[in-house]
């Protein structure tokens, strides 16, 4: 009887002990999920609602003072009226955002104050109005400056945008030209409004997407692009530096890019796709010693005789109407400053926005992009455009407004087959272009089923043979390097999320090309040579399991010899006696 229930509790430990160690990595491999490569929006500053700065509201100024009566108008002063004066409206707009009554003491002269205080206590009053709106472009025509410099009268020809609630879910963007009469008086070293009368107003087509005149890129058919009418088949790559992932501008060094650039040349690839920072860059106050960087990027790459494709926002952005003056300016210094550069193949307008609709709402995500490309379009028309969806099932959104249907695809090959069918029905003939791809090769506790180096050559193999056979459809794989360490902006920073993305280059840390980079070469035809082990037991995850069940036949046979020694401490009220 003692026997058998010595050996009853020796099982009972041994299977305890077996139950945890599968709880523990049930844990790993479950929690990890599906952790595909996300740049469109930082999970973990996601749930964080920004909050606009005055220095976000740049609308634009012109500026027509021939017909003005007293003092000449310096440059300066149309410099601070134009922050004052914006700086005022700012405010005036976001009342129609907020519950509170705005602080516009500092923006408006004390009767105008005390008017806004008893509108904004009328809630009937505030009931009435539009959801929230902003100005975006002013036309000045100054009529008075006084000569003691104490007061201005202009009229102003505004254009607007205001956005209405149809219903819980609809909403209703209408652009208006809202031609006002305006009186400012300087008080304590600021302009203040003193009285600002509307007298007429008219919708206009600000956000209308303008044709392309006579473009040096088209983009023909079957995934081929036209350059001064030479066909061009972009095969590429995404792009940070290996030593600053994530940090390409913050960390930014010529020579790097330089030698990058020479790498991805003579890996076979033509085309690199990269990310400006949309704050980093100033937003509307862009920032001249970001362009110049900009300006070295872009002079080398046409040096290595690369072509790139620009993307202008990325990760979490505010779609409110109160930031839609700031992404124009920015639209307009970058795009009016590039127009034209032999290096620019296309732009990429958004990264991944599809991944901002559920924290920001359908309407008000597409409503931004409708906003972009139209401005987009009228700084630079002989330019294409393009916007980078996560995953084919919803690129065929704006298909028939962008120049080509850009995609990112991180999952098995076979699945791209019936993605990219479903896809080009939606399209029509809107060609495709496949912007991120890519199979991550870091292997740990927290990815332990990633790709080996083989299994990284599988996946490009396949997918380049499923791109081919669809209709040559161009691609950029991520990425160049693998990466020491990932910031936390990027997918968070849980561990099984943050990992992986270490592992996705084509080339190691220390420099060394992995197998998959052969594919990409036009003069290494030859095959990496394959391990006599089937791809599961090249992953060191394994040989810990293997491991691990190996010990646990002597751990079983240590406690059973144990056991009969400690059994009286760890059970001294066992009867070992037969009954």
């Amino acid at each position: 009887m003692n026997k058998r229930r010595s050996k009853n509790i020796i099982s009972k430990i041994v299977a305890g002990v077996l139950v945890v160690f599968l709880l523990l990595l049930a844990f790993f491999i479950f929690s990890k999920g599906y952790a595909y490569f996300n740049t469109g929006a930082s999970k973990k500053d996601i749930l964080n609602e920004l909050e606009y700065e005055i220095s976000d509201h740049t609308p634009k100024f012109e500026w027509n003072d021939n017909g003005n009566v007293g003092r000449e108008v310096e440059d300066y002063l149309k410099y601070k009226l134009s922050q004052d004066y914006a700086n005022a409206l700012y405010f005036s707009n976001l009342a129609h955002d907020s519950d509170l009554s705005p602080n516009i003491s500092e923006f408006y002269s004390p009767e105008r104050v005390l008017e806004w205080e008893i509108r904004f206590k009328d809630q009937e009053i505030k009931q009435t109005q539009v959801i929230s709106r902003t100005d975006l472009h002013h036309h000045i025509d100054f009529h008075l400056y006084s000569l003691d410099g104490q007061m201005l009268s202009f009229t102003d020809t505004a254009v607007i945008c205001e956005r209405y609630r149809l219903s819980k879910d609809k909403v209703y963007y209408r652009y208006m030209k809202v031609v006002s009469d305006v009186v400012m008086e300087l008080r304590d070293m600021n302009w203040k409004i003193r009285h600002r009368v509307p007298r007429d107003y008219f919708e206009t087509d600000y956000a209308h997407h303008p044709l392309k005149k006579s473009p040096a890129i088209k983009v023909a058919n079957k995934g081929r692009f036209l350059i001064n009418g030479q066909p061009f088949s972009p095969i590429g790559v995404n792009y940070y530096p290996a030593e600053s992932p994530w940090a390409l501008w913050e960390n930014f060094n010529p020579d790097t890019l330089k030698n990058d650039f020479k790498l991805i040349k003579e890996t076979g690839w033509n085309t690199v796709r990269f990310f400006i920072p949309y704050h980093e860059f100033g937003r509307g106050n862009t920032y001249s010693y970001e362009l110049s960087k900009l300006d070295t990027l872009l002079q080398l790459a046409h040096e290595a005789d690369l072509k790139v494709m620009p993307t202008l926002f990325d990760f979490i952005h505010d779609y409110r109407l109160a930031g839609r003056s700031g992404v124009d300016r920015y639209l307009e210094n970058i795009l009016t400053r590039y127009k034209g550069h032999p290096a620019i193949l296309a732009w990429d307008i958004k990264n991944e926005p599809d991944l901002d609709i559920p924290h920001h709402g359908k309407e008000e995500v597409l409503s931004w992009l409708d906003f972009i490309l139209a401005r987009a379009r009228k700084y630079d028309p002989d330019a294409l455009f393009t916007i980078g969806w996560s995953i084919p099932g919803v690129a065929d959104q704006y298909y028939d407004k962008v120049d080509f249907v850009s995609f990112h695809f991180y999952e098995e090959p076979e699945k791209l087959i019936p993605a990219i069918h479903q896809l080009s029905s939606k399209t029509k003939n809107t060609p495709l272009f496949l912007t991120e791809y890519g199979a991550s090769t870091q292997l740990d506790w927290f990815h332990p089923f990633g790709s080996t180096e083989g299994q990284q050559y599988e996946y490009y193999r396949k997918t380049l043979n499923v791109l081919k056979t669809k209709g040559n459809i161009p691609s950029l794989c991520w990425t160049v390097h693998d990466f020491k360490e990932v910031p936390s902006k990027v997918v968070g920073s849980l561990p099984w999320r943050k990992n992986p993305q270490k592992g996705f280059g084509i080339y190691f840390t220390n420099g060394k090309m992995k197998p998959a980079g052969l594919l990409f070469s036009s003069d290494k035809h030859e095959s990496p040579k394959k391990s006599v082990l089937p791809y599961f037991m090249q992953k060191p995850f394994f040989w810990v399991m293997f491991m691990c069940l190996i010990l646990t036949i002597p751990f079983g046979l240590v406690i059973r010899w144990l056991f009969p020694k400690l059994k009286s401490v760890i059970f001294p009220n066992l009867n070992t006696e037969k009954p």
